[in-house]
């Protein structure tokens, strides 16, 4: 009997978790915030000071609002400034998002991931973060004072390759223009109704994800773009400069579909098909087709006016008798 308890007594005493390697241990923590990350250092005597070496520092907490300045500020002056870090996700107010940014470029952080709570900061060129390769940035405003294009800050981002815009606006202006040299995977979600043009000039782009475009027009100038996803619900015209001569893959999924169209889509598909492999449509769109080859078809036996406005009102009031 005493054997046997000392077996388990010796097992008790093994702490398996600390005697993991600091790398992994980043990794597991690395999948929680570093609040809780935070209040595992009570765990061992190993574990009280690991957090201050994380690489990745996730600030964001499930289910709760953002962090105060105050503790932003803490958790960033104890890090041990010996270690690297190579990614930030944080929500916040816009209070913190400067020092944020020196942080980052300090640091030489690769992935930084922003998302703004209750209000918006203003993108500019000044901020110069070279080492960064990864960027989200959800709530914000593009404008920059010394360009047109209001994108002036990506310029500085050298070494850009995958970025990320969700629900952003822009200032002053209706167009839009994303350039960048090495971008190769490319996000818009959710942009602001007040966009008539699109414009992404990306030569090294391979990946395109397009998530509610609100704008009516989207000109790409991607000649070695392979994979392009949109999703929404409005059916938008699309512009290829170059064509897509190494485009294989396209995902089209327009959900609860109506009409009127910014672009027929039918001139959506016929620009996509002249150089795709593999072309996905969701239901919904073979719906519109098949809605828009009933119209063709009756407008064209029709004897009404042929006047541009008079057969638009006339499409309109077909597809609401075909869709009741």
């Amino acid at each position: 009997m005493g054997f046997r308890h000392g077996i388990i007594g010796m097992i008790v005493k093994v702490d398996r978790l600390s005697s993991l390697p600091d790398d992994l241990i980043h990794k597991i923590l690395s999948f929680i915030s570093l609040t809780q990350a935070i209040e595992l250092s009570v765990l061992s005597s190993r574990w009280r000071f690991i957090w201050t070496s994380l690489p990745y520092l996730n600030f964001n907490e499930p289910h709760s609002s953002p962090h105060s300045f105050k503790f932003v500020s803490n958790a960033l002056s104890q890090r041990n400034n010996q270690t690297q870090v190579y990614s930030i996700k944080i929500t916040f107010s816009s209070k913190s998002f400067k020092q944020i940014l020196n942080y980052t470029f300090s640091h030489n952080v690769q992935q930084l991931s922003v998302s703004f709570f209750s209000s918006s900061i203003i993108m500019t060129s000044i901020w110069n973060l070279p080492a960064l390769k990864t960027l989200h940035l959800d709530g914000i405003t593009l404008c920059d004072d010394n360009t047109n294009n209001c994108v002036g800050f990506l310029s500085m981002c050298t070494n850009l390759e995958n970025l990320s815009l969700g629900g952003f606006k822009v200032r002053g202006t209706n167009d839009l223009t994303l350039s960048h040299p090495r971008i190769s995977n490319l996000t818009l979600e959710h942009t602001h109704l007040n966009l008539d043009l699109i414009k992404v000039v990306a030569p090294q782009l391979k990946n395109l994800n397009i998530n509610h475009f609100n704008g009516k027009h989207l000109m790409i100038s991607a000649p070695g773009l392979t994979s392009l996803v949109i999703k929404g619900c409005r059916i938008f015209q699309l512009i290829a400069t170059q064509g897509f001569p190494s485009l294989e893959k396209v995902d089209l999924c327009f959900i609860n579909t109506n009409p009127p169209y910014f672009e027929d889509p039918l001139n959506l598909v016929c620009v996509l098909q002249q150089s795709v492999k593999f072309l996905t449509l969701n239901l919904d769109i073979l719906e519109v087709f098949f809605l828009d080859v009933v119209c063709h078809v009756y407008l064209s036996m029709s004897t009404m006016d042929d006047g541009n406005s008079k057969k638009t009102k006339t499409k309109q009031s077909i597809y609401n008798f075909l869709l009741q």
